[in-house]
């Protein structure tokens, strides 16, 4: 009787199915939480490329720079970084560079928005002379726009994987119609 009831319990595969899932389900969970986190940590690196990128081929567009136009070009952030809120956890820096004659470059002014406490501009300060990238040089004459967008990622979901961390973005555009050397007001 007992080696019966043995038998039938080895060849009884009712439950299997329900075993195995069950087994899957958190490797599958992590999956679909890993695919969410992943796929929202490309979405915000590219959205402070935008920002970076938009606002300064905006700023360098213009003859001259004001005060007013440059806070209407950093109303538009949050437009540019949707769904991201580059407003609480971001922090946009547009400076001016110029070279004149065998003087090192020099940044004219720097203005910034966001309230992203703790970040400063990795370029430098205004009357200084900037950090800028390996290879990069400011042609006599010419004046660059520099924008540096900063962006405290979140995951959402679950914090290890990916964790939180600080995007930063870079952006050089040579001014095209002035030579925005100044900042009005």
């Amino acid at each position: 009787m007992m080696l019966r009831l043995i038998k039938r319990l080895k060849s009884d595969r009712r439950g299997v199915a329900a075993l195995e899932f069950a087994l899957a389900l958190p490797l599958l969970t992590l999956l679909v939480f890993g695919a969410v986190e992943m796929s929202r940590y490309v979405l915000a690196a590219q959205a402070v490329n935008n920002v970076a990128r938009s606002m300064a081929d905006l700023a360098s567009q213009g003859k001259t720079m004001t005060n007013a136009q440059l806070n209407s070009l950093f109303a538009a952030v949050k437009y540019v970084a949707q769904p991201f809120d580059m407003e609480a956890n971001g922090k946009v820096f547009v400076s001016s560079l110029s070279k004149s004659g065998s003087n090192p470059t020099v940044m004219n002014w720097q203005q910034s928005h966001g309230n992203l406490t703790g970040v400063s501009s990795v370029i430098g300060t205004p009357g200084s002379s900037p950090a800028l990238p390996t290879g990069f040089t400011v042609t006599n004459g010419y004046t660059v726009v520099a924008v540096e967008a900063y962006y405290d990622f979140s995951p959402i979901l679950i914090d290890f994987i990916i964790p939180s961390q600080r995007l930063y973005r870079a952006a050089f555009f040579r001014a095209r119609l002035g030579a925005l050397t100044s900042l009005s007001s």
